[in-house]
């Protein structure tokens, strides 16, 4: 059906004997107007589609208009490629409609009834189209957001414009009873995520949780939550993904953003700060991954086609505009010495404060395995007195919480400043005898965030702020500097990495996490006691 002539490749199909004579012609030869194959390849693809089509009609008894142009019928039908059409189904119903109605007015009845069934679905389609826009745009103008009104009345104006002039429209045929195609219908995108908030309540921790929540609230003051979901097109998740860009990444702190609008919240910190640093990549990944599962959600109960066109959140590049990430890193030997010279103010007792930042610094525990250390997790484990960092469950067995990872379960021993000179383990055998649940139970619990640490966080960086120390240094600096104080042997010994990964709770390959698994708390000991500080003490931090 490729043939090349004078440099020009050609489409020729030859006509089935059985409808030449309705047809006119005993083959089809048509000018590609490419001398490249690949491109002749392809038109002579979509034109061999429209051939097939026209060829079934005719086997089947239709009739064509007495005077059809068969070439200039399939050129200008090829034009309309599907691809060109995937983020406008109206316009491309709307142009297969102007081809069909410009050369085959006159045809027979069943193939003008299908033509009949296209301008109805089209203008079915259009008429849904004004009607959602009609509702968006009252509901705007309700809520004062005249930002929004704007763009609602420009969008029903471009609606309106595209409804035919009846009046120009000669009817291609005798009035004929049809129906209207069925309209479309998904559930309203605030249902189905409320559905799929409710199911990862309860199988995901708070935090993610409430990254769901968050994702799902910032689509909610980008578009109308009670919009249905087959309506979103790529176009909208583009036009979200390129305002999560230009958010700032501190935005909702002033109470007079809790009424704008992500485009309203956007120039509020572009007229304040230019500059203002934006959301991170990390960050709009995760928003997007999180949209991207509640539509998986609504396909996989079947309240949304498996369709190429509904998966409208895969595939885009995301890039941040003003991205400043902070590398975290060990604080010096001057950091550690202000921080014993600043007051720590109120709130937390200080006692607390020292124990915490004493462990922190001779285990590289993460703040909150130890904000959640019980009188039980200090243990013996042969010979060696250890924390046990493990999950924790309550009196029915169910998880309560759960370390960062599996390596996160581990056995660190317990070194000899925390044992001699923190007071901590006679504070654990006290909580045991009167039975409270944790060693460190004067910590506040935030039920948002599902954490005890999250008040000592915040009052460590105000303390460490006070200490003039910069960004790059925070809680996890302690963790940062028990890493690379492991590193420096004072008896010219050295350790395997895997020891060291087993204790700071890091994945190793070919390592299992806990000490069945690898070595034994006696080897790991060896490597815990070589953390020593010449100045750097802990329970010397000073209280106002």
């Amino acid at each position: 059906m490729l043939k090349r002539k004078n440099g020009c490749y050609h489409f020729r199909r030859v006509v089935p004997s059985h409808i030449r004579d309705a047809l006119g012609q005993t083959e089809i030869w048509l000018s590609l107007g490419t001398h490249r194959k690949r491109d002749a390849t392809s038109r002579a693809g979509m034109i061999y589609g429209q051939v097939e089509n026209l060829f079934c009609f005719l086997s089947g008894g239709g009739a064509l208009p007495e005077k059809f142009d068969l070439k200039n019928y399939l050129l200008e039908m090829v034009k309309l490629h599907p691809s060109d059409f995937k983020e406008d189904w109206l316009a491309g119903a709307s142009a297969g409609i102007d081809v069909k109605k410009k050369y085959l007015s006159g045809a027979s009845d069943r193939f003008l009834q299908q033509f009949v069934q296209d301008v109805d679905g089209r203008n079915a389609h259009l008429l849904n189209e004004i009607q959602r826009l009609g509702a968006e745009l009252e509901a705007a103008k309700a809520a004062g957001n005249h930002e929004r009104e704007g763009q609602l009345l420009a969008l029903l104006g471009q609606a309106i414009s595209k409804i035919p002039d009846m009046s120009q429209q000669a009817p291609a045929a005798p009035v004929m009873h049809h129906q209207i195609p069925p309209k479309i219908s998904s559930v309203p995108f605030r249902d189905i995520a409320n559905r799929y908030l409710e199911i990862k309540r309860a199988s995901v921790s708070i935090e993610t949780y409430n990254h769901f929540v968050a994702a799902c609230s910032l689509f909610g003051r980008f578009t109308d939550t009670t919009r249905e979901l087959h309506t979103f097109t790529r176009k909208d998740s583009s036009a979200f993904i390129n305002v999560l860009r230009q958010m700032p990444k501190y935005w909702g702190k002033s109470p007079k953003e809790e009424t704008m609008t992500l485009g309203e919240i956007v120039a509020y910190h572009r007229t304040r700060n230019p500059g203002y640093v934006t959301l991170s990549t990390d960050t709009m990944s995760r928003h997007i991954n999180k949209m991207a599962e509640i539509w998986s959600y609504a396909i996989s109960i079947g309240e949304l086609d498996d369709k190429k066109e509904y998966d409208i959140w895969s595939k885009h590049m995301v890039t941040a505009i003003n991205e400043q990430t902070v590398d975290r890193r060990p604080f010096k030997e001057t950091e550690l010495a202000a921080l014993m010279e600043t007051l720590w103010k109120p709130r937390i007792n200080i006692n607390t404060v020292r124990q915490i930042i004493s462990v922190a610094t001779y285990t590289g525990m993460r703040l909150e395995e130890i904000c959640r250390l019980r009188p039980c997790d200090i243990h013996e484990v042969e010979g060696v007195l250890c924390f046990d960092i493990r999950i924790h469950r309550d009196a029915d067995g169910k998880e309560i919480w759960n370390p960062k990872s599996e390596a996160g379960e581990r056995l660190i021993p317990v070194h000899s400043y925390i044992k001699n000179s923190t007071g901590l383990i006679e504070r654990a055998k006290n909580c045991e005898k009167s039975k409270r649940d944790r060693i460190f139970f004067d910590l506040p619990y935030a039920a948002s965030t599902n954490k005890y640490g999250a008040a000592f966080s915040q009052r460590f960086s105000k303390f460490k702020k006070d200490a003039g120390l910069p960004r790059e240094t925070t809680f996890h600096s302690f963790r940062h500097l028990f890493r690379t104080m492991l590193g420096h042997r004072s008896d010219g010994l050295n350790y395997p990495v895997e020891w060291i990964d087993q204790i700071l709770g890091h994945e190793t390959a070919g390592m299992g996490s806990h000490y069945n698994a690898g070595t034994t708390p006696s080897n790991l000991m060896k490597v815990v006691r070589t953390v020593k500080f010449e100045s750097w003490d802990p329970m010397e931090i000073k209280n106002r």
